[in-house]
């Protein structure tokens, strides 16, 4: 499942789109950046962020949900592995529980501006 969208996506891609203009920003700077605009979750807000995650209203769609981690990726990686493009979100890992007993692993992907879900997907 993956949401787009200005109304999931707004803050970051205009956040994202002026972070292009400075492409050599170090990650002090970026993440100075992110507190001016008003990122809420930013990676010193980690327990705030876990406290926000909407896990009863996934369960519909997930079941119900044992998060196992919650890490905070201010750039995204080029083909080889390095920190590339500014692109801040939180990937958390989960486990979900089925209600059958079936488990299987989850990544969930996060904005760090209001925390909305943009991505899940199933860990083969």
């Amino acid at each position: 499942m993956t949401a787009v969208g200005p109304w999931v996506e707004g803050l970051t891609v205009r956040f994202n789109g002026e972070m292009a203009k400075h492409p050599n920003s170090s990650d002090a700077q970026v993440l100075s950046a992110m507190a001016a605009a008003n990122a809420k979750f930013g990676p010193d807000h980690k327990e705030d962020f876990l406290r926000a995650l909407p896990l009863r209203e996934l369960e519909p769609f997930t079941g119900e949900l044992e998060v196992l981690s919650a890490d905070f990726h201010l750039r995204d990686r080029d083909a080889q592995g390095r920190p590339s493009t500014i692109n801040p979100k939180w990937f958390v890992g989960a486990k979900r529980h089925g209600p059958n007993g079936r488990e299987e692993n989850l990544v969930l992907m996060f904005e760090p501006f209001d925390g909305r879900i943009l991505r899940i997907r199933r860990v083969l």
